[in-house]
């Protein structure tokens, strides 16, 4: 489906399989939401890595994009800051 596919051409693989590895770093803003407002405000620059991708039921609808989320090293050679509990995750093609 177009979560395997999305998948697969960001992590630089032909064809759409079921089940692949991979380890494809992106960054990703993390915003501090303002109530009332109709604007946000980016606090942290984070990093989900894409592990890789599992449709073991062949249907879409069992599919799942594995990784995980990390801090991005700043330029000073620390961390972008270091975000509270996450309350919401989309990862968007």
């Amino acid at each position: 489906g177009p979560t395997g596919q999305g998948t697969a051409d960001l992590c630089g693989i032909k064809g759409n399989p079921k089940e692949f590895a991979c380890n494809k770093e992106i960054d990703i803003p993390i915003w501090n939401k303002f109530d009332g407002h109709k604007e946000v405000q980016v606090k942290y620059v984070g990093k989900f890595v894409v592990t890789g991708f599992l449709d073991a039921g062949g249907k879409g609808s069992d599919a799942q994009v594995i990784g995980y989320l990390t801090a991005k090293e700043s330029d000073g050679g620390g961390f972008s800051g270091n975000p509270g509990p996450i309350q919401a995750v989309a990862l968007v093609h």
